[in-house]
């Protein structure tokens, strides 16, 4: 590394924002917390109380960590983003339980209700206790400023990634007609892959910037105003972190953030329709009625109570079965969903709309133990996130880091509300066609040092 480059840098070294009093006491007081939920819970009948407590600690956690990444913008929209979610299960799931969709949470149990929260908890609780080796490393810079990364450039790949990504758009996403809610497959999800990579063999020419901003706003807007919002924010959160960073500040996301909820809770309200008078009255009624809840976060939940509810109704073989089907499924995919991913699988029992709170999905082969294990993947992502290398010599495993990281902070809704699919299947597909996209590049590059 050049030393021009190594001074440039300096201003990017990430520095601990952990409070020296609030930190410790948190920590303490939910390792406390967890202790006794889980003699409560393995011991004791539920006690719906202390469900309230930990739903309450679970969003003082988030919005700590939130506060903890302010100074990391990637952090921050991940945390805040898990914050919002964790804000939308407590305060709709539990301290005000008229919010949530009866039909749907009157088939559980509230031992499995008590289980599911104590699972989110305990992720929010390893996360809490990592918390300072995750925004701290004197070796890394900070990733809230892409800028200083020399993007490669090859206008082929670029152009080939714009045409890929409005392919997949046209032709796997189902706009509704109507008024009903439009609905994508599999395949939609991988645009956001074709994205990052696309906007990285762009270099930093500010007539590709146009071009995508253009794509991705325009394809994101009618997305939303089809009713699916969780899909389009992944793609902004990306075209944002890789060409308008130095515009995106603390201070601005929290001025662009009641804007923003006003606006999804506008597009859940509508679910595809048309946006009227009838509809801003009803996006304001809704705002108070549901107190700023999130919806997806709350249906999303049910899945992930589901799979608690089922856990004592599988047998050890079959869930010895389920673990390899779930394999195969990560390895080389599935026509049958219903056998291979657990959302679907308890679908047999229980009533839901699909997605699924991460911390809980695990719970069925691992118990609280796998709430761990979810939080070891995050933050086996979130230390790649930060050693992100500076250099000006660019390598296959350099590249790669940059992809994953921007893959793993702009995906945040999908790993976190649906499921750890975007976490470990779709990240093996974006290794696997970076692979292939490097592999062109270097072809291309060779070809035209011959040619020169």
């Amino acid at each position: 590394m050049n030393s021009t480059l190594e001074n440039q840098t300096k201003q990017y070294r990430v520095k601990s924002k952990v409070s020296p009093v609030i930190y410790p006491a948190l920590k303490v007081v939910s390792a406390i917390t967890v202790f006794l939920a889980l003699i409560n819970n393995m011991f004791f009948d539920y006690y719906i109380p202390m469900d309230n407590f930990i739903a309450v600690l679970v969003t003082v956690i988030s919005v700590y960590t939130c506060y903890a990444c302010r100074y990391n913008i990637g952090f921050f929209i991940a945390s805040l983003v898990i914050a919002y979610a964790n804000y939308s299960i407590a305060v709709g799931v539990y301290l005000d339980p008229s919010i949530r969709p009866a039909a749907l949470y009157d088939q559980f149990s509230e031992r499995s209700l008590s289980i599911t929260i104590l699972c989110v908890l305990i992720f929010e609780v390893a996360v809490l206790w990592m918390l300072k080796g995750m925004v701290t490393d004197p070796k890394s810079v900070d990733s809230s400023d892409w800028s200083y990364v020399k993007n490669e450039r090859n206008d082929i790949i670029a152009y080939c990634a714009m045409a890929l990504y409005l392919l997949i758009v046209v032709l796997t996403f189902d706009f509704g007609e109507g008024g009903t809610r439009g609905s994508m497959s599999a395949i939609t999800e991988y645009r956001l892959i074709i994205l990052i990579i696309g906007c990285y063999y762009s270099a930093r020419k500010r007539s590709m910037r146009f071009l995508w901003t253009m794509i991705v706003g325009v394809t994101s807007m009618l997305i939303l105003l089809s009713g699916n919002r969780v899909d389009s924010i992944g793609n902004m959160i990306a075209l944002i972190i890789l060409w308008y960073p130095k515009f995106v500040t603390f201070k601005k996301i929290l001025l662009a953030l009641p804007v923003a909820i006003i606006a999804m809770t506008a597009i859940g309200v509508t679910r595809g329709g048309t946006i009227s008078s009838d509809t801003i009255s009803a996006t304001i009624r809704g705002l108070a009625d549901t107190k700023l809840v999130w919806d997806t976060a709350t249906f999303a939940y049910i899945p992930s109570v589901s799979i608690v509810e089922a856990t004592d109704q599988v047998d050890l073989a079959e869930k010895i079965r389920l673990i390899a089907e779930y394999i195969k499924y990560t390895l080389v995919g599935t026509t049958d969903m219903h056998s291979q991913n657990l959302i679907y699988y308890v679908n047999k029992w229980f009533d839901h709309y699909g997605g699924c709170i991460t911390p809980a999905y695990f719970y069925m082969w691992f118990g609280y133990v796998g709430s761990l294990l979810f939080t070891a993947l995050v933050f086996v992502y979130s230390k790649l996130y930060l050693k992100v290398p500076v250099t000006d010599r660019k390598t296959y495993k350099n590249d790669l880091k940059y992809v994953i990281s921007i893959y793993f902070i702009s995906s945040v809704c999908r790993w976190y509300c649906y499921g750890p699919n975007s976490l470990i299947r779709n990240m093996l597909m974006a290794v696997l066609i970076f692979t292939v996209v490097y592999a062109a590049n270097s072809l291309i590059t060779d070809k035209s040092k011959q040619k020169g």
